[in-house]
């Protein structure tokens, strides 16, 4: 019915047309005998390709997950990416979600039957505020392939969004059963863990990330946390001294580190304590730093 409807429509604008004089009339008589059986033939569809599914970042991050997402570089360096990347551009990872999407919107014909193409429809949506929209671009990518990861993926982001935890954690798994050593899915699912107290769960996942690259600041914070709030300092300060000199200045780990030493009842914590600036933190980190000085 929709496209009888089209039909009629542009039928009905025809009929408009023609009473603007013969001018008018000769000109689309024109336009019509351009026409060839080629501007009829459906426009190929570009089949999907698993291989070209991955952004070629190489160096560009000491990120344990960068070679599934765009989402923690830099955005000065994304430009260097694009002619690297063997994707679509990565507009929207950029904020210029409006003309990404446009974009897309013109790919339509060619990408239609690739997954690829719908998960990048929903990461822009995602980027541009429509949570909504986007879940549904990820459902339809995952309709045409029910194996598709990272449509999983970002549909299990979308359910913690929201508050459905319970649906983020077996959208997480899902995708670990279909590659047991999908980064993405384990970091996700250890930062649950930590929000509901299951260390043990959260470390051991982390644990696997860091031994990938130690060079990862999110996986090394959340690691040391997750040592932290299970009692178990000495193996979150061993993280700490280890890892790049630069991170101390970043305000969550270097309360982290005050906090594993106070806990070891180590005399150094007071000269970290002076070293820390409130000013550099967010409310988040503000909140927890006056919580571990009561301790």
């Amino acid at each position: 019915m929709k496209y009888l409807a089209i039909l009629s429509m542009l039928f009905m604008v025809s009929c408009a047309s023609s009473k603007k004089g013969s001018t008018q009339q000769l000109e689309d008589g024109e336009q019509i005998e351009n026409l060839t059986n080629a501007d009829f033939k459906p426009k190929s569809q570009i089949r999907y390709n698993a291989e070209a599914d991955y952004h070629l970042i190489n160096d560009l991050v000491d990120d344990v997950l960068e070679d599934e997402s765009l989402d923690k570089v830099d955005l000065n360096k994304l430009e260097e990416i694009d002619s690297k990347k063997t994707g679509l551009v990565g507009l929207c990872y950029m904020g210029n979600t409006k003309e990404g999407l446009s974009q897309l919107d013109a790919m339509y014909e060619k990408y239609k039957a690739n997954p690829s193409y719908w998960n990048q429809q929903g990461i822009c949506s995602y980027k541009s505020g429509n949570k909504r929209l986007a879940k549904v671009y990820f459902n339809k990518a995952v309709a045409l392939d029910d194996k598709y990861i990272p449509a999983i993926n970002n549909i299990g982001v979308v359910y913690i969004d929201e508050d459905k935890d319970a649906k983020a954690i077996a959208a997480f798994k899902q995708v670990l059963i279909l590659k047991k050593n999908n980064k993405t899915a384990m970091f996700n699912l250890a930062s649950i863990y930590i929000r509901y107290g299951l260390y043990s769960k959260s470390t051991s996942l982390l644990k696997r990330l860091y031994s990938v690259n130690k060079n990862d600041r999110d996986v090394i914070n959340s690691l040391v946390y997750s040592y932290l709030f299970d009692a178990k300092p000495k193996y979150a300060y061993t993280i700490l001294k280890e890892m790049n000199s630069d991170y101390i200045d970043i305000p969550s780990l270097k309360i982290a580190l005050y906090y594993s030493l106070k806990q070891l009842k180590s005399d150094h914590a007071v000269t970290i304590q002076s070293d820390l600036d409130t000013t550099d933190m967010n409310a988040k980190d503000k909140a927890f730093y006056q919580q571990v000085r009561k301790m």
